[in-house]
């Protein structure tokens, strides 16, 4: 039987651990996963049992994450990683116990909001979770691409993962996840889709798309970047405003700043950032576009 996200279950084998018990321990747990971190392994039918046993342990903790950050007013998706998706990492990442996996519990946070604001809302998130969640800023430290804020809560007892995103690097995310459903999992870390010279359009193959996005991830990330920092210069220029350009002309002497050229400036700027925002949408949506038709299947991808 199928476990799910590629990974193939041949008929179970005879049990070769014990009973599961109502409450397992982090051994036994973690015994698991070193049984199903070997790529050959067929789970048995204890196997299966005890690790969703495991993963219905993190509903409560989930639930209980959902809640914090609804009562700050966001509306948060939630999921608990599958069976496949647990076993792959487990194969992937060989060193990894299956208690230190900190994304079984998970959930998302998308907004249309700037580097700033994404900034101050961690912080928010932060203080409304209890034992000082773990900071993964994958913005300065991206993966292949995927740049985002994750927060690790540990919840009554349990990780739970917090993805929070804006909107533009939610779109490059669904994106990539779409890809790799279709072209395999592995383009998620770094490596070729299957059957990477294959086109899907004109001179166009499954090899350009990729590095295309990861093109298209570095201009989000530079957009945005700028967006911050012309941001930060209108908050200056705003405190500026409240003082009075003579006094700031005293204060200054020659090296004196014009406030009315410097806003013109900055809106000219903010203009800027606005149009190339919808260069990239634009961009995403026509390879939104080019991915329906291949998942329609009215073109070979």
């Amino acid at each position: 039987m199928a476990v799910g996200d590629g990974v193939s279950v041949i008929a179970p084998r005879r049990p070769t651990v014990t009973r599961v018990t109502d409450a397992p321990s982090r051994t036994q747990i973690d015994k698991l996963g070193q049984r199903l971190a070997r790529p050959a392994y067929h789970p048995t039918t204890d196997d299966l049992t005890l690790l969703e046993q495991f993963r219905a342990e993190h509903s409560e903790p989930l639930r209980q994450a959902a809640e914090a950050l609804r009562s700050l007013g966001l509306q948060p998706t939630s999921r608990t990683k599958t069976t496949g998706t647990i076993v792959d990492k487990l194969r992937r990442e060989h060193r990894m116990r299956l208690t230190q996996i900190e994304d079984i519990a998970g959930l998302r946070v998308v907004v249309e909001m700037t580097r700033h604001t994404q900034d101050e809302l961690v912080q928010r998130i932060m203080a409304a979770l209890p034992e000082g969640p773990k900071l993964k800023d994958r913005r300065v430290h991206p993966s292949h691409g995927y740049r985002a804020v994750h927060l690790v809560a540990r919840v009554a007892g349990h990780q739970v993962e917090i993805q929070v995103r804006t909107r533009l690097q939610d779109l490059w995310a669904q994106m990539v996840e779409r890809l790799a459903d279709s072209w395999g999992r592995q383009i998620r870390y770094g490596r070729p889709p299957d059957h990477p010279a294959t086109e899907i359009a004109d001179e166009l193959t499954r090899a350009d798309v990729v590095q295309l996005l990861l093109r298209i991830s570095e201009s989000i990330d530079g957009l945005e970047t700028w967006e911050r920092s012309v941001e930060k210069r209108d908050r200056d220029l705003a405190r500026l405003s409240q003082v009075g350009q003579n006094l700031i002309d005293e204060l200054m002497g020659e090296e004196t700043i014009d406030l009315a050229v410097e806003k013109t400036e900055v809106f000219a700027e903010r203009q800027q950032v606005a149009e190339r925002m919808v260069e990239i949408r634009r961009l995403l949506q026509k390879l939104d576009l080019v991915l329906q038709v291949i998942e329609r299947g009215t073109i070979e991808g």
